[in-house]
């Protein structure tokens, strides 16, 4: 097995382990890491895809990337607001 489909392979894993981990309910839609590791997966998987020259899986990876980044960032930016508008004691 080369490097490189070691990486796709790495890739893959995320998504799979993420979508485990979400019917579980071990991990939230509303929290970062299940995000994240869809991030991680799209990022590996958009890589993987441009160098074997797969430009639909490149495509649909790329998209699926840009949405977890959308959803942290705003989970991020929705907890920083939460954060700042709580009372001081």
């Amino acid at each position: 097995m080369t490097l490189l489909a070691i990486f796709g392979w790495i890739g893959a894993s995320l998504f799979v382990i993420a979508y485990l981990l979400l019917s579980l309910e071990i991990l939230s839609p509303k929290k970062t890491g299940y995000h994240v590791m869809n991030l991680m997966g799209g990022l590996i998987l958009s890589l993987y895809s441009y160098l074997n020259k797969d430009m639909p899986n490149f495509a649909v990876n790329l998209i699926w990337m840009l949405i977890a980044v959308y959803s942290t960032v705003r989970i991020i930016l929705i907890r920083m607001r939460t954060e700042n508008n709580s009372p001081s004691v």
